[in-house]
């Protein structure tokens, strides 16, 4: 359904476009100040769901590389070497981009700003978004080495996280600026043609998600005694982990570019844009989980069960850009309807992060997360003049 609306748009557009050559009236830009409406059919990949996974998975890495640091000093020390674990490879296999197709609503102003030649239109709007994911998976792939009073231990472990449901939640303010240099100017053509300058901030948030982890282990000892004689011991079972997740993501940028806009006549106005975005960002995430383990419950029953709460802070460099289309309709001096399509892709990458675990500040050497934000649109805006 979004696809089909997508096209249709696309299609109206160019029509009008095509009808508007054949236009005999004059041609006059909106410069109304206005109050809007607007209900929006998105489709939308949230940053904030991958960022989580991908910080995960850094955590892991990061693990690996700790632990690379500590195992000589415990292959010296036999006594002290129990449970060491060290990640000769980790891979987190996601089970699809987490896309949600959904309804947004947007409500706000524009006014506009004479000096001289030089015209302004602002707007200012709010939107906000509440999809429900509904279950998300992805899987784990795991291969490590532990050591028990210094004996190796090979490990192997696939699993299945499972959030369920997964609901991320959005609020973003806006307030851009267009800025017309050839508004008077004697070529009709070039009244349209702007600069535009933004500055937004939104507010990305998973709260308080449960989590299921299944994780099916195969585990191998092999000893060798003073007689040379190699003794190998198999171990297989499956480990749970069972936690809650909040992960919240505050981004303001600003966006810098063109917009063009041409009036059909005094009824009827086409506009498109395309914008840079750069910007700044801080990314949280609060974990709470409980992880039984089956190969340590079958050695020492009490070490089975372990409880972990790990708090992460980062700063993010944010980048991107943005392109829209849009059809105006006047019906009467104060009303007006804009059908519009929107395409927008924001990056984001951590340059700074901080981990505590248990209240434990600890360092960490993995690679700092990266994700990315898509929202393609199609919406319908009501204005009022007032």
């Amino acid at each position: 359904m979004y696809k089909i609306g997508q096209n249709i748009f696309i299609s109206i557009f160019i029509f009008v476009s095509l009808l508007s050559s054949l236009s005999a009236e004059e041609n006059t830009l909106n410069a109304d100040d206005q109050i809007f409406i607007e209900f929006s059919q998105y489709s939308w990949k949230p940053s904030v769901v991958e960022y989580t996974i991908n910080q995960k998975n850094s955590s892991l890495v990061s693990g690996s590389l700790w632990n690379s640091i500590l195992i000589p000093s415990f292959e010296a020390n036999p006594l002290l070497s129990i449970f060491v674990p060290t990640a000769d490879t980790t891979l987190y296999l996601k089970s699809g981009d987490a896309n949600v197709n959904d309804a947004q609503l947007s409500f706000g102003t524009y006014y506009h700003v004479s000096f001289d030649a030089l015209k302004h239109r602002g707007k200012f709007a709010v939107n906000v978004r509440a999809p429900n994911l509904g279950t998300y998976n992805y899987l784990t792939n795991r291969a490590q080495t532990t050591y028990f009073i210094g004996t190796p231990i090979a490990l192997q472990s696939n699993g299945l996280y499972m959030l369920d449901p997964l609901k991320v939640y959005r609020a973003e303010i806006i307030s851009s600026h267009e800025f017309y240099f050839f508004s008077d100017h004697a070529n009709k053509y070039l009244q349209g043609l702007g600069i535009t300058f933004a500055l937004n901030s939104y507010t990305d948030q998973i709260d308080k998600n449960s989590y299921l982890g299944i994780l099916s282990n195969n585990s191998s000892v092999s000893t060798t005694d003073s007689t040379g004689a190699t003794t190998s011991l198999a171990l297989s079972g499956t480990d749970y982990e069972v936690g809650k997740l909040t992960q919240s993501i505050y981004v303001v940028h600003s966006y810098l570019g063109f917009i063009y806009r041409y009036a059909i006549n005094a009824k009827q106005e086409l506009d498109f844009s395309y914008n840079h975005i750069v910007g700044k960002g801080q990314a949280s995430s609060k974990e709470k989980y409980t992880y039984f383990n089956s190969f340590l419950f079958q050695l020492l029953p009490l070490l089975g069960y372990s409880s972990t709460s790990r708090k992460t802070e980062s700063d993010l460099d944010v980048n991107g850009s943005v392109f829209a289309l849009g059809y105006t309709y006047k019906f009467q001096n104060d009303y007006s309807i804009r059908i519009s399509y929107l395409s927008q892709t924001i990056n984001l990458s951590a340059t700074r992060s901080k981990t505590k675990s248990n209240n434990i500040p600890i360092n960490e050497f993995g690679s700092l997360p990266t994700a990315t934000d898509k929202t393609s649109q199609v919406g319908i805006e009501f204005q009022i003049k007032y």
